[in-house]
């Protein structure tokens, strides 16, 4: 048995980073139904005032609402239709008022 007397090395150092998945690259879709005059309206709204592309528009009426599929909540036809949703980047589904707080927010009016 035998003690040494160099220093022990340093064990090296690791550093794991868990990516931020995102579902798309604008931090909000806001999924509406255009056959909706009140919600068409909103939309436009918020189209118009969104000149930094926060903001990511589905129609339920057109071919970008996929029902299933994460950038749209999840969310079938019936569900979506029965309020105002968006879905954060990260995969959060809003629902009612918190879509409108978060989307006003998005393009500096919240």
């Amino acid at each position: 048995f035998q003690l040494s007397t160099k220093p022990a090395a340093a064990a090296p150092s690791i550093c794991l980073a868990v990516p931020t998945v995102r579902l798309f690259p604008e931090e909000l879709n806001l999924i509406y139904d255009s056959k909706c005059g009140v919600c068409q309206w909103e939309v436009d709204f918020l189209r118009d005032r969104d000149t930094s592309g926060r903001l990511m528009f589905t129609d339920l009426e057109g071919p970008g609402f996929e029902e299933g599929v994460p950038r749209n909540g999840g969310l079938d036809y019936e569900t979506a239709l029965a309020s105002f949703h968006a879905v954060r980047a990260d995969g959060t589904v809003l629902r009612g008022m918190p879509v409108f707080q978060a989307a006003y927010a998005a393009v500096g009016l919240g």
